[in-house]
């Protein structure tokens, strides 16, 4: 606490170890310095006595060398540990991790350098941020943030930097493994709520973009120069357990070398909404996300072809709303019934996109033909297209509406009342009663659905049987000799 660092305009570096009472003149051992230089920015470790960084700058006479001072003896020696070959302009500023003291981050005049060996080497962060004056650098311990402070570029956050301490901690050997999954942050299940402001604001009024609820996860790929085993292997595969051990939601993503990041959305395994179109073969292999997961420990398990590692996630619900884990526990089982009856009516749906399907496709078949037969195919095809339409309506509502329309008689808008309605606390009589006039719902259109796939497609099966519909043309060969 008594140890006091000062720096001046016109280049003089003064320290005193008591608090003031005493100082002690350190210019002279700023090796190469330019006389009159400014000493804007000094940095003292917080795991080291008598180290210190000293940035010096002299932009101000059009010298743009880069001079970052470095000592480990309260001053007796320095070193110039910025480069101009990997630094490539004037230095502002200069700040060390209080928790990995091999890892520095620099603010320079056009941009950010970060150093995982304490300033033996240096490379500058190109992901996301500009190239621009860094004046500032603040850590904020609790939520392990670098924060950036820019000339003329507002305030930009670095978040988690826990996977570049595990990258600068020397016991720490990535390059011998392929793939390496870095402690998360704790995920956080966060209630948001939409503060008073413009509602769609273009980009009219900027905003900063906030962190999100979901669990984030960082890994490093390494793979060896030449190696050619992973090749094939496009993306990492995540999965997700709780504390019985039971696989409960998985997922992939693609990758690339190096430092990575992902997400999961807090969530298990749920079912899939009913869709009014048929599902492509990509959205077909992605599994559904459920109901958020509830307060506890998850082990996250990342796969890379036969390697694999893992990390726990600590995910807790929002310290700011009070509800008890019984209250969490009862929405949840709340929201898998209603996931039930969204099973249930995509299953359905499912089979009419099938018999829709199969109305094109019988359409287009028999479109050249001219007889009475196929004209009657024609008839039936469309009849049967306007049955579909009815009862994707009273499912999905009315397509490709323009403006506010309430569609309150369908499936959809009880169903996405209830699932996005839920709030957090136990649910109460009138969601009660929402999920049985849901369920009632479902019931009915189901029946109705199951009615007309039974009786006026299976008569129109029984149609075709008697008249089909040719799949193909008479094809002949041409005769050359005539």
């Amino acid at each position: 606490k008594d140890e006091l660092w000062v720096g001046t305009d016109d280049g003089r570096l003064h320290l005193s170890i008591n608090g003031g009472e005493e100082w002690k003149e350190l210019t002279k051992g700023l090796k190469d310095m330019p006389e009159g230089a400014w000493i804007p920015f000094i940095h003292v470790s917080e795991h080291n006595e008598g180290e210190a960084w000293v940035v010096v700058n002299d932009y101000r006479r059009n010298n743009w060398k880069p001079y970052l001072y470095y000592t480990n003896n309260y001053g007796k020696s320095f070193k110039n540990i910025a480069s101009a070959d990997s630094i490539k302009s004037f230095c502002l500023s200069i700040i060390q991790d209080p928790v990995e003291e091999n890892l520095l981050f620099l603010g320079a005049d056009d941009g950010l350098y970060y150093s995982l060996n304490k300033g033996e080497t240096w490379q500058k962060w190109a992901k996301d941020f500009p190239s621009v004056q860094v004046n500032d650098l603040k850590i904020q311990k609790r939520e392990k943030d670098l924060v950036v402070g820019t000339f003329g570029r507002a305030a930009w956050v670095l978040d988690d930097i826990e996977p570049l301490r595990q990258l600068a901690n020397e016991e720490e050997n990535l390059e011998s493994k392929y793939l390496t999954v870095f402690s998360p942050p704790t995920g956080v299940i966060a209630n948001y709520k939409s503060a008073p402001r413009t509602r769609f604001a273009a980009d009219a009024i900027y905003k900063g973009a906030n962190r999100g609820s979901r669990g984030r996860i960082r890994y490093w790929v390494n793979i060896p120069e030449g190696d050619s085993s992973l090749k094939k292997i496009k993306k990492v595969q995540f999965t997700i357990h709780n504390d019985q051990g039971e696989q409960i939601r998985s997922f992939k993503r693609e990758y690339h070398k190096g430092l990575n990041q992902s997400y999961w959305n807090l969530d298990e395994k749920g079912t899939r909404v009913p869709s009014r179109d048929v599902r492509t073969k990509k959205q077909l292999e992605r599994e559904p996300g459920g109901t958020e997961v509830l307060p506890g420990s998850y082990k996250v398990v990342v796969k890379l072809g036969e390697h694999k590692d893992s990390t726990i996630m600590d995910v807790i619900f929002d310290p700011r709303v009070e509800v008890s884990l019984i209250e969490l526990q009862q929405r949840a089982e709340f929201a898998k019934l209603v996931q039930v009856q969204s099973a249930l009516m995509d299953s359905a749906t499912i089979e009419l996109n099938k018999v829709e399907a199969n109305i094109s496709v019988l359409k287009k078949l028999n479109t050249e033909n001219t007889d009475s037969i196929s004209k009657q195919t024609q008839k039936r095809l469309g009849s049967l297209q306007d049955s579909v339409n009815v009862l994707k309506v009273m499912v999905f509502g009315k397509k490709d509406v323009k403006g506010y329309f309430d569609q309150p008689d369908t499936w959809t808008y009880l169903f996405w009342q209830l699932r996005w309605g839920l709030g957090y606390h136990a649910p109460l009589q009138n969601k009660q009663l929402l999920l049985k006039e849901l369920q009632e719902r479902t019931r009915e259109q189901i029946v109705k659905i199951n009615k007309f796939i039974a009786e006026d497609w299976g008569e129109f099966e029984k149609y075709l049987e008697d008249n089909p519909v040719e799949l193909t043309k008479e094809i002949r060969t041409i005769q050359l000799d005539r």
